[in-house]
């Protein structure tokens, strides 16, 4: 199952998110913080990011950034309170996924994954068919 990396510095939403999550099976890892998260993106062992825009120090956009360099198969979501056309666009444009507005509901996140996680295995499966296939 794949691993889910919840980047958020309001607790509750940590919490919720992390149990709700976890649940259905994911593996999470929670932060508060975007720059404590860098060194687990950076061993490449984390699948999924859900990630705050508005976060203390290093903001979503720029993690965001960042993951694309270190770990551009890593799919990020980012979520915000603060919605506004310009944060979405740049966000779909910096490489996000999705762009959730809170509040939301729970329920919409665990499809979210979902669907993250089918795509992730049906590019896998396409990969080993290629090579499989070029290897005849």
């Amino acid at each position: 199952m794949s691993r889910v990396l919840i980047i958020d510095d309001e607790e509750k939403i940590t919490r919720i998110l992390s149990e709700a999550v976890a649940s259905e099976g994911y593996d999470v890892d929670t932060y508060a913080g975007a720059e404590a998260a860098v060194p687990l993106i950076e061993k490449g062992d984390v699948d999924i990011i859900l990630c705050d825009l508005r976060l203390g120090g290093m903001d979503g956009l720029e993690l965001l950034r960042r993951t694309r360099g270190i770990s551009p198969g890593t799919d990020f979501v980012m979520m915000t309170a603060y919605a506004s056309t310009s944060t979405a666009v740049e966000a779909m444009r910096l490489g996000a996924y999705e762009y959730l507005i809170k509040p939301f509901q729970i329920d919409e996140v665990i499809l979210l994954l979902r669907r993250i996680s089918e795509r992730r295995e049906l590019m896998i499966e396409n990969s080993a068919l290629k090579e499989k296939i070029s290897l005849k």
